[in-house]
């Protein structure tokens, strides 16, 4: 039911912000959202996987020092992955700037979103381990598309028909940092 839910409000999402952006900036960001989406699985470093033995292992064995450092050390990881991730993917963009759609202003404002990203798939993992997919799952999908829809409407109160690529990032890095 949650899966469900997460797809029909991600899709009304998507559905608003084509019409709230022009169409050449919602090409831009679907461009530069899907490329955060895709360097965020390398950023995250497979944590999400790997976070799920250790834990269940400190479960039920008591045995929580392993755990209490990865849990520590994960998102450092994340983060610095994520912020060489940014600046490798950046730079290859700027490389080939000439050939792609996307400028390089609104490609770093997408991509901004990539520690996010990854930090997302990392908690989403650790909460599985710990026994809480029910809530990880709503966090995740459904509840993360109903703070896209509250930002989306609280950025169109406030910039009505002038809304961005850039608004439009920083409604998405909101949502996903909360």
């Amino acid at each position: 039911g949650q899966q469900l839910a997460g797809m029909v409000l991600g899709f009304v999402v998507w559905v608003i912000l084509a019409q709230m952006l022009p169409i050449e900036s919602f090409g831009e960001f679907n461009a530069a959202f899907a490329v955060a989406t895709m360097a965020g699985t390398l950023a995250s470093l497979g944590l999400a996987q790997y976070v799920t033995l250790p834990f269940r292992k400190a479960l039920a064995s008591g045995h929580f020092e392993f755990a209490r450092g990865l849990r520590r050390m994960a998102p450092r990881c994340i983060l610095i992955a994520s912020l060489l991730t940014y600046g490798v993917v950046f730079v290859a963009h700027l490389i080939i700037d000439h050939v792609s759609m996307i400028e390089a202003a609104s490609f770093a404002a997408a991509l901004s979103m990539l520690p996010l990203i990854a930090l997302i798939t990392y908690l989403v993992g650790a909460a599985n381990s710990h026994g809480a997919p029910g809530r990880a799952m709503f966090l995740s999908v459904p509840g993360l598309q109903i703070l896209l829809l509250l930002g989306l409407g609280v950025a169109f109160l406030i910039r009505g028909y002038h809304f961005d690529l850039i608004d439009a990032a920083v409604v998405w890095s909101s949502a996903m940092a909360i």
